[in-house]
């Protein structure tokens, strides 16, 4: 919690002096989009921002290479799955028209391999970094394994 049992002896000059330098101190220390009131939780809330931003960037961070990766692996399955028709008639390009922006040729077993594709890969991506990105540093959001939290001096 983030308040004290017994009320603590008053401080000396000397005291005060350091704690507003660290109140000085956080108040730079915070991130420009986000205000943090000055309160007996508000460096534990910062670092906690911190570990959270942290955490974010390492599961985007997971999600795309893993996403890189599986998406190696899945396109040549998923290509010879779709070199033929449902019918099982193979598939070959058919030029329809003489103008290049108009070829519409197989756009709808495109759009199928692209959807079975996408699912493929964004799934299994989330999958990797919902799994493997560390979640421990994040638990404890309300501080309420944390004894009691004092400001910290330097």
């Amino acid at each position: 919690m983030g308040f004290e049992d017994q009320i603590p002896p008053i401080p000396n000059r000397d005291q005060e002096k350091r704690y507003i330098a660290t109140v000085e101190k956080s108040f730079y220390d915070q991130p420009l989009y986000k205000f943090y009131m000055n309160e007996a939780l508000r460096e534990r809330k910062m670092d906690y921002a911190d570990k959270l931003n942290t955490f974010k960037y390492e599961w985007i961070l997971n999600f795309a290479a893993s996403g890189m990766v599986f998406s190696l692996l899945y396109f040549i399955p998923v290509s010879y799955f779709y070199r033929q028709t449902s019918t099982g008639v193979p598939t070959y390009y058919q030029p329809k028209n003489k103008a290049v922006f108009k070829q519409g040729y197989l756009q709808n077993q495109n759009w199928r391999r692209f959807k079975l594709y996408s699912f493929l890969v964004f799934g299994s991506a989330f999958i990797f970094a919902h799994t493997y990105t560390d979640r421990s540093q994040i638990h404890d959001e309300y501080y309420n394994n944390v004894g009691v939290i004092k400001p910290k001096f330097e």
